[in-house]
């Protein structure tokens, strides 16, 4: 187990009643080697990432504990029996039958301010994120240009290429990667693909062979933060999705008093 995931398995109790989507450690390993070794502004991407993930998973867990307040405070006649079959007094809402508690109206007033301040520090971070990507992806692009490359030295390279069928000049590039050539390689990705005859997406699968060539390191960082944003873009959605359902309209409803709850939900 990575330091990093014990940290957020420490700082983050696993729980049952809480998604492992949302929890910081819920993370491929391969993100986690690339990014834990790396040089602090690369390494940032997965505080930041640790950051929104804990903040998702602390904001459910501490629903879930209102919640949990909430049917303590209510009078047993509302409470579902052992096995979580409703009994007692119920109320009819969306067309269903359904317990309550009482604290619905309450722990919803909080939940709209907590939802609208999660998804702002949610904004937040994931924009540094993809700041840290952006300065990676800087790196990767000066490691493969040759700023010496002259115009028509340039114009040269690519008129051999397109002199060439497709595969002999694909295979050629790889070649010339392969030798650490940047000169022809930034006088193909510097320019639009039909000037040397080349589809977008083999210009995409050169410019890839050439990261990894001249820029390893930046590239598997880069690619490892790609990843992140996709698991945090899903994690927002399940989010979202469960607080939304949190913020429908509620039935009118007796209320209890859960002063306690709702001072620890707002934290």
């Amino acid at each position: 187990m990575s330091e990093y995931v014990q940290q957020q398995m420490t700082a983050y109790p696993i729980r049952a009643d809480v998604s492992i989507t949302h929890h910081p450690a819920n993370v491929s390993d391969d993100i986690v080697t690339a990014l834990e070794p790396a040089p602090p502004n690369a390494r940032a991407a997965l505080r930041l990432f640790a950051e929104a993930q804990g903040e998702m998973y602390r904001r459910l867990a501490l629903r879930a504990d209102a919640t949990k307040a909430a049917w303590a405070a209510a009078p047993v006649s509302r409470r579902p029996d052992n096995r979580g079959n409703i009994r007692g007094e119920t109320v009819v809402h969306n067309g269903v039958l359904t317990q309550f508690h009482g604290g619905e109206a309450e722990i919803q007033t909080v939940d709209r301010a907590n939802f609208a301040r999660t998804i702002e520090n949610l904004d937040h971070r994931t924009a540094a994120i993809r700041a840290v990507g952006a300065g990676l992806e800087g790196q990767v692009t000066a490691a493969i240009t040759d700023q010496s490359l002259t115009v028509p030295v340039a114009q040269e390279i690519r008129a051999h290429l397109k002199s060439l069928n497709p595969v002999a000049a694909r295979t050629f590039l790889s070649q010339e990667i392969g030798r650490g050539d940047r000169r022809t390689i930034t006088a193909v990705l510097t320019a639009p693909s039909y000037l040397s005859g080349f589809e977008d997406n083999v210009l995409s699968e050169l410019r890839e062979e050439a990261a990894r060539m001249f820029a390893p390191e930046a590239h598997a960082q880069l690619g490892a933060i790609l990843k992140l944003l996709d698991r945090l873009a899903q994690s927002r959605d399940l989010f979202e999705a469960e607080y939304r359902k949190f913020l429908a309209p509620l039935p009118e409803v007796p209320k209890v008093k859960l002063k306690r709850a709702i001072r620890e939900l707002a934290n």
